[in-house]
């Protein structure tokens, strides 16, 4: 591992030549020389100059771990944490409340372990966990995260670190306080560029008293909103207690964002919200005003990021603790929603895990949802594209979600925010996938619809992002070996039937059957034609079609139906007609999954099958977490051919939901026309022994092991197994003793050139050519006996006759 370039970098770079410490990517390693758009050789826009600090497009150095500011001027905080941070601040919490980035003791300090401060070079590794796991939304096994001793949390090193150093006035921010050659930077003065005062020491000291209630212990850091301090509350026994004071009294942005936290604070009760107990107004306290909030005491989900041995920084978090973070930021985000409030800077800084729960920090940057007068408070990065184009006019629950997505990715991608930024700029799918996006797909479909430049095509609520959150990780859970408890589709009906679960899995898979087996899209309750869906029971194709031709009102869920029920009668064409009057409603939506599900049923019945495909492509992207959008595309890519993506993708609904018979017997097809015959019979026998379908599946095995083998290429193991599955088999009379002679048939024809012998038994007689002459005859007149038809009687003991051994006698 080689030392970064960068100049005063102290990081390492890793193969991709990405800035372990920092994340940007290193001029002169790998093979990366290209200039900029700063036009300075070898260093990129988001290198970094002078002191480590970040450069941006235009060659200006921009000040670390300060959080970015947004189009409208918002900061995210200063301070470093696992390494300062050009997208946000990194700075280690150990409160509630703090600005995001809080905290500081210079490039790359951070608050340490539970007991434990971090020097100057960044050495506080805080150990998550520590105190036991527990499960979340029954499926994931979190850390349990011990409360970190407030004192440790206190900075000794007071003064704000001088990358960090900007201008408080939200129109300026530009670096102040800083060393310029010969001349040291000042903690206290004027900005030299609008002339707000400017001061980077703590206001407050240990003992101060505010409110005549809560008195101070000290400084914990300095965020986005301002200064944040611990103190005891005297009233209430010496509870801890976290006071947020005004970064800049004479800011007029900066007081509206602090009031309209307050406001949030106090509207907002949530257990993944941090509380807040008081307000403190100016004349009750020293003429600017404070928020009283509890004080959470754990870690901040960077801090949260493991540290693999030798790396030195932290590490992508397990992805199904990622997603369980994502699960309980969109509980909080969808009881923030359903207040018309938007939280508009979510980033891994602003979340904490403590004990058993996550808590979202920092609301000052929350505002009412059609708010356009309020700051518009954000962090490059993650907030929405449009967003930053547009600012406040644009941030919606939409640009919420967007930053969900990017949190996610953050937490699972990289192995800090910064190096996140720096390879995912945007919300952008990279040339070179990720091997974690390769292996899971539905997650990489996740990211990519809830970071979706277009607002309309992302997530609409978070009620419907977590169900979708959900059910990936339900999925990569299973991919991962843990066995996860079945859960009933929200979106689909159950399937009518099974598909393909033949008893030879070399029968030809219809795809016009396949069209009418796959679930159907559920009935939305508020359509107008609801009431009368409901009261239709079962009727045959024809006689439903003509029923729904006398609806009351040809409503979208009327017409939904009426376009299965032409393709249960075999009209593809009525059904594609029928599509395109649902399309052409006034007020269709423009993206609405359930008719591109079913023009992909309507096109699979066409033998339409890329068309179909692509359809189904589609509905998948929308829905990640739904298994039945995952079986469709699965059988449209094996009907397309593309067999490698169709068996990963059967696997993997398999394995999420173990009643998908459709999947399984999907996934031995499959394997069986890839040559992996031992690889179908596997997943044959998964089938329940219970399951009405146990026994098909178990001929299919036979089948599947008989049918590859080749004389050529023996495998006497393979004709052992088929011979042991038919004896086990519930079968009687004619129908065993047909698939006895099918085994035999492929033993005697596998045998014959064989000259050493092998050893092995089928139905208890050894592998040699006369032993197996002598069965298969004795099957042969079995089967002849059985048969009620004077001419297959004949050919059957003629067939007897041939293949029994000769003799002299």
């Amino acid at each position: 591992m080689n030392g970064c370039l960068a100049r005063d970098c102290p990081g390492d770079v890793d193969l991709d030549g990405f800035c372990l410490k920092w994340g940007h990517r290193c001029p002169g390693q790998s093979g990366d020389q290209s200039a900029g758009s700063s036009g300075v050789a070898g260093q990129s826009a988001g290198s970094f100059g002078r002191n480590g600090e970040p450069v941006g497009s235009s060659g200006a150095a921009v000040p670390a771990g300060t959080g970015d500011p947004a189009t409208s001027g918002g900061q995210a905080g200063t301070g470093a944490g696992a390494g300062a941070t050009s997208g946000g601040g990194g700075a280690g919490h150990g409160w509630s409340g703090g600005g995001s980035g809080g905290g500081f003791g210079g490039s790359g300090a951070g608050l340490g372990g539970s007991g434990g401060v971090a020097g100057p070079s960044g050495g506080g590794n805080p150990t998550p966990g520590g105190g036991g796991t527990r499960r979340w939304f029954g499926l994931v096994e979190m850390p349990v995260v011990p409360p970190r001793d407030p004192l440790a949390a206190i900075r000794a090193d007071h003064a704000v670190p001088e990358h960090a150093r900007i201008c408080a006035r939200s129109s300026c921010r530009r670096p102040v306080g800083r060393t310029d050659g010969t001349e040291t930077g000042l903690t206290t003065g004027f900005c030299p560029y609008c002339g707000t005062p400017f001061s980077f020491v703590p206001p407050l000291h240990d003992g101060d008293v505010i409110k005549q209630r809560y008195r101070i212990k000290g400084c914990v850091g300095y965020g986005g909103m301002g200064w944040i301090f611990a103190a005891r509350d005297e009233d209430m026994d010496g509870s801890w207690r976290v006071l947020k004071r005004q970064r800049a009294a004479e800011d007029s942005t900066a007081a509206e964002a602090f009031v309209g936290e307050r406001r949030a604070l106090i509207a907002l009760d949530h257990p993944n919200i941090v509380k807040i107990y008081d307000f403190v107004p100016p004349e009750a306290g020293d003429g600017t005003p404070y928020i009283v909030m509890e004080f959470v005491g754990g870690q901040s989900l960077d801090e949260m990021r493991p540290r693999p041995a030798g790396w030195g920084v932290p590490g992508p978090l397990p992805l199904p603790q990622v997603l369980a973070y994502g699960l309980a930021i969109l509980d909080a985000f969808d009881h923030l929603h359903d207040q018309d409030w938007l939280y508009c800077d979510l980033k891994p800084d602003n979340v904490m895990h403590v004990g058993n729960r996550l808590k979202l920090l920092d609301l000052g940057a929350a505002r009412r949802a059609g708010d356009l007068d309020s700051p518009l408070l954000g962090t490059r990065g993650f907030e929405a594209p449009e967003v930053h184009r547009h600012g406040a006019r644009a941030a919606s629950v939409r640009s919420d979600l967007y930053t969900v997505g990017r949190t996610l990715g953050a937490l699972s991608l990289a192995a800090n925010t910064s190096q996140y930024l720096s390879r995912f700029p945007d919300g952008r799918q990279p040339e070179t996938v990720p091997q974690l996006l390769e292996q899971h797909e539905s997650y990489r479909r996740l990211l990519l619809r809830a970071t979706d430049p277009d607002p309309d095509r992302r997530f609409g609520s978070a009620a419907e992002m977590y169900a979708q959150v959900h059910g990936v990780l339900r999925q990569v859970l299973a991919e991962q070996g843990q066995e996860v408890p079945p859960e009933a589709s929200t979106l689909f009906g159950l399937a009518p039937r099974p598909f393909g679960a033949y008893d030879d899995l070399r029968t030809p898979l219809p795809a016009a059957t396949v069209a009418t087996a796959l679930p159907a899209p559920l009935m939305d309750l508020a359509d107008p034609g609801a009431g009368f869906l409901g009261s239709i029971g079962a009727l045959q194709p024809a006689e439903l079609i003509a029923l729904l031709g006398r609806a009351p009102e040809r409503s979208r869920d009327v017409l939904l139906r009426l376009t299965r029920a032409y393709l249960d009668a075999g009209q593809p064409e009525l059904a594609a007609g029928t599509l395109t009057e649902l399309a052409a409603q006034p007020g269709a939506p423009v993206d609405d999954w359930r008719l591109d599900w079913h023009r992909g049923l309507v096109a699979l019945a066409a033998g339409e099958i890329g068309t179909a495909r692509e359809h189904f492509d589609s509905v998948y992207g929308r829905l990640p977490g739904e298994l039945v959008s995952r079986l469709g595309y699965a059988v449209a890519s094996e009907l397309d051919g593309d067999l490698a993506t169709a068996e990963r993708h059967y696997a993997a609904v398999w394995a999420t939901e173990r009643s998908s018979l459709s999947a399984l017997f999907g996934l031995a097809r499959t394997r069986l026309r890839q040559g992996d015959r031992r690889g179908a019979a596997t997943a044959l026998d998964q089938v329940p022994e219970a399951a009405s379908h146990r026994l098909p599946a178990q001929i299919a095995k036979v089948r599947a092991l008989l049918g590859a083998v080749r004389p050529d290429r023996p495998e006497a193991d393979e004709l052992v197994d088929a011979a042991s599955t038919v004896k086990a088999l519930d079968l009687t009379g004619a129908a065993r003793d047909s698939l006895t002679a099918e085994v035999l048939e492929v033993a005697l024809a596998w045998r014959i050139p064989q000259q050493p012998s092998v050893a092995g038994m089928v139905f208890d007689v050894p592998l040699v050519e006369d032993r197996l002459r002598e069965r298969l005859a004795e099957v042969y007149r079995s089967l002849a006996r059985q048969s009620v038809r004077r001419r297959e009687r004949i050919a059957l003991v003629d067939r007897a006759n041939r293949v029994r051994p000769w003799t002299w006698l």
